[in-house]
């Protein structure tokens, strides 16, 4: 999944397992991953509203903020199940 992205950098692999296996078992990290999943419902409650579908604008400006938020997720959750679990 990397190849899919624009880098700058190299990332270390093994650095990347490295670090997430530290995070597994933190409660900030776990709540930080609550957080992004609170801030994704409120996205899709927020293109459901009228101003939103009356305004093509507000609409790819929640759009964007739901895509941003699914990569995120989507992300965490491609090396959580296969690096940590």
């Amino acid at each position: 999944w990397f190849s899919k992205r624009k880098r700058y950098e190299t990332l270390v692999e093994n650095e990347l397992q490295a670090t997430f296996e530290a995070l597994r078992e933190n409660a900030h990290f776990k709540n930080f991953v609550e957080h992004i999943h609170e801030r994704r419902e409120t996205a899709i409650r927020a293109m459901q509203t009228e101003k939103v579908i009356n305004s093509t604008n507000r609409h790819f400006m929640e759009a964007g903020k739901l895509e941003a938020l699914d990569e995120l997720l989507d992300d965490l959750e491609t090396l959580w199940r296969a690096k940590l679990d």
